[in-house]
């Protein structure tokens, strides 16, 4: 195809989705399920992995949902990235395939409801097999992942997600049978760096990735996504995919690694740092932005906090009320209204040579004019990473209240909230912007 996109996207999704990504706004999606649900206590099995959560433990998988949309999560994915009959039948499951997506669709449905917002359920269909070798499986594929992706459609799903595609022989019928349904298809392609620099699927060093990306290329995919995938090989795949496709990227890897059945929550990258690597993916035009296994709640909402933005509730409050003012905005208003004023006051001071905490001694005069500027460097490093900036925040406002614990004596406790309060309460406003930014 040479260096030049030639793939175009096909159908994304809803019409509010549609136009944030023509928008160029930020997508954000959820994060790991299977991986998540085991830390919440659900035993993982050989074959099927946490695909048996909505039969057996449905309130924990619900719970997830909803901590992922109040975290800012505007697509959520059904739990039945292994829940294929390819995978669950030679485990002894094969009964229970139908019941696991129909559940898995109406538990996503319940969560979205009491949670109040409209975000996009996503149907997942992996390349994940009880064996990727064997003929009998492999002859059968059209027709399993058929049964997988009419399930999911049938439940009323708004889109079907493929995810962890891999080699050839292994994405083309789960392209063809999602596609067939006429449903929105993304398509997720997952990557790994040979020694050599090759970048292969993540199973398979032996199947350059490449070749998958050229055997899908012109499917009518909305958005394609370099997913579960370590963050170090995510610039390269996207790198790779871009001199083919030309719609809209997204991103979601993974960290830790996978001792089957279970998760290894092994140098998990933390959220301040998945943010800094996503600021790069975001300049590459990545506007869909998530996380795979490994990656929980407090990642997306480190994410929502950096390039999430407002969307509308289905469920509105009662006309005639106040919409309430959100937590960041108060915090912004809050500690640059306090900085601006101590710096009115210690240039006041300092000019008319008075007697005052400020400028009695020129120690006191520094104390103030320090701690006030890490407050308004609190503030400004909080409109980038509310995290960061309230952390400042707090620890400035701290050390402003035990200063004037001892420039205005003992027994100033108003002179302690007046001059500590305001940054510290600043500081509580952005950590509970930070938890709660999904109040969209």
């Amino acid at each position: 195809m040479g260096n030049s996109p030639q793939w175009k996207p096909g159908p994304i999704g809803p019409l509010w989705l549609v136009e944030r990504i023509r928008g160029d706004q930020t997508v954000i999606i959820d994060g790991a399920g299977g991986s998540e649900l085991e830390a919440r206590g659900v035993p993982m099995i050989g074959q099927g992995w946490a695909s048996l959560a909505q039969l057996e433990y449905p309130g924990i998988l619900q719970e997830l949902h909803e901590d992922y949309l109040r975290a800012g999560a505007q697509v959520i994915t059904t739990n039945t990235f292994a829940a294929g009959r390819h995978l669950l039948e030679p485990g002894g499951m094969g009964d229970k395939v139908a019941d696991v997506h129909r559940r898995s669709v109406e538990i996503a449905m319940q969560a979205r409801k009491a949670v109040g917002t409209q975000a996009v359920i996503a149907g997942s269909i992996s390349c994940y097999m009880a064996d990727d070798t064997d003929p009998e499986w492999l002859a059968r594929l059209d027709e399993t992942y058929s049964e997988q992706a009419e399930l999911l459609a049938d439940a009323g799903v708004d889109l079907i997600m493929l995810e962890m595609m891999q080699q050839p022989e292994l994405a083309l019928p789960a392209a063809r049978a999602a596609i067939a349904t006429a449903l929105p298809v993304w398509l997720g392609l997952t990557a790994r760096r040979r020694a050599d620099g090759t970048l292969t699927v993540f199973d398979s060093d032996q199947h350059p990735l490449v070749d998958t990306i050229e055997a899908l290329a012109g499917l009518p995919f909305g958005v394609v996504s370099v997913m579960h995938t370590a963050v170090p090989d995510v610039g390269p795949s996207l790198h790779l995919i871009r001199r083919h496709w030309d719609g809209p990227l997204g991103v979601y890897p993974e960290s830790g690694y996978f001792e089957e059945p279970s998760w290894q929550f092994v140098d998990i990258i933390e959220p301040d740092a998945l943010v800094d690597a996503a600021r790069s993916w975001r300049a590459k035009g990545v506007q869909v932005l998530g996380g795979c296994c490994g990656l929980g709640v407090e990642h997306i909402s480190a994410l929502n906090s950096e390039f999430g933005e407002p969307t509308k509730a289905t469920r509105s409050g009662p006309r005639g009320r106040r919409r309430r003012r959100r937590p960041a905005r108060t915090a912004a208003w809050l500690s640059g209204i306090a900085s601006a004023w101590w710096v009115l006051i210690l240039i006041a001071s300092l000019v008319s040579g008075g007697d005052s905490a400020a400028s009695d001694a020129g120690i006191e005069g520094a104390v103030v004019g320090l701690l006030a500027a890490a407050n308004i460097a609190g503030t400004v490093l909080a409109f980038r990473n509310r995290l960061t900036g309230s952390r400042l925040l707090l620890l400035a406002g701290l050390a402003f209240s035990v200063s004037a614990l001892f420039m205005a004596g003992r027994n100033q406790l108003l002179a302690m909230i007046v001059s500590g309060g305001p940054f510290i309460a600043a500081g509580l406003l952005y950590r509970a912007a930070t938890r709660r930014s999904s109040d969209t």
